[in-house]
């Protein structure tokens, strides 16, 4: 989330952590905002989130810093709707910025990108399971043109809960009436995140689920009964078999296949990822793919190593300056409960830091969710091949320095000492449930096989 210029900066951990980029053979990353002009596209409503766009010259940036192909497909892709999402594609395209994940139709949406290297071709295939449900890019038609959009990764969750708690949500649709099946949609009528059930193609966004003898439908969710209280959660089979569709066309292409998705949604705790992207990414090595990582829930979640390809399935944060914004959409004042013709973007982030979130711990205005892990951290991963075989993977922890001024806050730099330390260390833990032995040398941590 990139909102202003890098190049003029010259502190040794920040050239050093360009220098890595820049050696690699390639370097891809998450680009979880849009690049356009204001008035190309109009912010969405209904968002949880502010909507965030910057100036296109800053793609220029993210070039110079060594990023060569960028994934497309998150829940920032559509805030300022067709018009922003349009926008950034061409300014992608201007700037000669490799990009998958939106498109203006969902067979654009979904294929790869590709880079070429002195050792060969890479395609990379981005997707998300945390989107706006309008955003999501629509098949082309015999006479209709596609809808405009991303590539989207819907999920099912399932709850346990024993049979009297069923039992209450009975007596509740019993006495509501059956409207309490469905899900309530937003005062707009529409189901913006992709949180809970993932309606079919062709079903309503709220659906009224079938109740069996064993299960239970209540506000669109679905209950089972079972000895306690759990949740379990799986992709739907039509959105994978879709994208590895294109992941089988991209190994055939190209030699190295990198896939990615955008995922707010926790596992069991928010340490860990949930049970329907790790299916996923299974799936994709299963189809093709040489590697996978994946983002959104601003924290590191661990890596696994599977069938010899490496699967990372958080990295925390990368460049995360969107405290410098330049403007703020009226519905995000107004959330924040401002007035846009009165305030500024500083008001806003001022009250921002005010109310969720927590000054004394993120100053420079990261989510007050818990100390540990923080929000305030990332990972460079590293990952060396040879003949197609893994070797090694380096990471490097990033610190985006929380505590300085908000116009430094978000920009990356190299970690070191206690706080390096901190980052590899749960980077090690989070690892080790997935069977992955991280060892810790000089500030970087290192899977060797």
């Amino acid at each position: 989330m990139l909102t202003q210029g890098l190049r003029m900066y010259q502190e040794p951990a920040f050239l050093k952590l360009r220098d890595i980029q820049n050696d690699a053979d390639v370097s891809l990353t998450n680009l979880e905002m849009t690049y356009h002009m204001h008035g190309e596209g109009t912010p969405q409503p209904e968002t949880e989130w502010t909507p965030t766009c910057a100036e296109p010259r800053f793609l220029d940036d993210l070039k110079w810093f060594g990023i060569d192909a960028v994934a497309c497909a998150n829940n920032h892709a559509f805030d300022y709707g067709e018009g922003g999402l349009l926008a950034n594609i061409r300014n992608l395209e201007a700037f000669d910025i490799p990009h998958a994940g939106a498109g203006r139709n969902l067979n654009e949406a979904r294929m790869p990108c590709y880079v070429s290297t002195s050792r060969g071709r890479v395609a990379l295939l981005s997707c998300a399971s945390s989107f706006l449900w309008q955003g999501r890019a629509g098949p082309s038609g015999p006479t209709i043109p596609g809808r405009p959009g991303i590539s989207y990764l819907r999920h099912r969750v399932t709850y346990t809960a024993p049979k009297s708690f069923c039992d209450e949500l009975r007596l509740a649709i019993e006495k509501l009436g059956p409207d309490m099946r469905r899900r309530p949609p937003n005062p707009g009528g529409s189901v913006p995140f992709s949180f809970g059930p993932a309606p079919q193609p062709h079903e309503p966004l709220n659906p009224i689920g079938k109740d069996g003898d064993t299960e239970v439908y209540f506000l669109g969710h679905r209950f089972v009964h079972g000895d306690s209280f759990g949740m379990g959660t799986e992709p739907v089979e039509e959105d994978v078999n879709d994208i590895c569709r294109w992941v089988r066309d991209a190994r055939r292409q190209s030699p190295w296949t990198v896939v990615t998705s955008h995922t707010h949604e926790r596992g069991r705790s928010r340490s860990v990822p949930p049970d329907f992207l790790v299916a996923f990414a299974h799936r994709c090595i299963d189809e093709g793919a040489d590697l996978f990582f994946g983002h959104g829930p601003h924290i590191n979640w661990g890596m696994e190593i599977y069938k010899g390809k490496p699967i990372f399935y958080s990295l925390g944060n990368f460049i995360y300056t969107n405290n410098t914004l330049s403007h703020i959409a009226p519905d995000a004042y107004v959330r924040m409960g401002m007035n846009p013709w009165e305030h500024t973007p500083a008001d806003f982030f001022d009250q921002k830091r005010g109310s969720r979130y927590r000054p004394d711990e993120y100053p420079g205005g990261y989510p007050a969710e818990g100390p540990n892990p923080s929000p305030a951290e990332g990972v460079l991963a590293v990952v060396d091949f040879r003949e197609k075989a893994l070797r090694e993977v380096r990471l490097y922890p990033l610190d985006t320095r929380p505590g300085t001024h908000r116009s430094m806050a978000g920009r990356p730099m190299l970690a070191e000492g206690a706080i390096a330390q901190a980052i590899l260390t749960r980077m090690k833990h989070l690892s080790g449930l997935f069977g992955v032995k991280v060892d810790i040398e000089n500030d970087v941590g290192y899977v060797r096989l």
